[in-house]
């Protein structure tokens, strides 16, 4: 299961779109706090499937993604990060938070669907 965590309703939809026709199942978050929660709820509610890989936007309104992850400690999941930015993020504090890929904004949705493949095979 991809979570996919992105403020932009209309690229989310798109990229989730994407994602299910290659046969991934995908559940959406809006924003940092959602992705946080779901984390941490994954872990104490059976009903919950936690991510087989957790794919997020860096600047989301209310929290930024690597700001979630961090209070997560340990999303026990790899992470894609995908940012317009993306000399923001230190490889230091990347590898801290498990991101395995960081994707820069605009890019071809083929190649984000292969980077998250990619991230799951790991």
């Amino acid at each position: 299961m991809v979570l996919l965590a992105e403020d932009d309703v209309d690229l989310r939809r798109l990229i989730a779109i994407h994602l299910t026709r290659g046969g991934m199942q995908v559940t959406q978050v809006c924003d940092g706090v959602e992705l946080h929660d779901y984390l941490v709820n994954c872990r104490t509610n059976a009903s919950m499937p936690c991510p087989d890989v957790v794919v997020s936007d860096v600047e989301m309104p209310n929290e930024t993604g690597p700001q979630a992850l961090a209070r997560v400690h340990d999303v026990g999941s790899p992470v894609v990060l995908m940012t317009a930015a993306p000399d923001r993020i230190g490889p230091e504090a990347a590898s801290q938070l498990g991101v395995v890929a960081i994707v820069s904004k605009p890019f071809e949705l083929k190649s984000l669907v292969r980077t998250i493949r990619n991230a799951i095979k790991r």
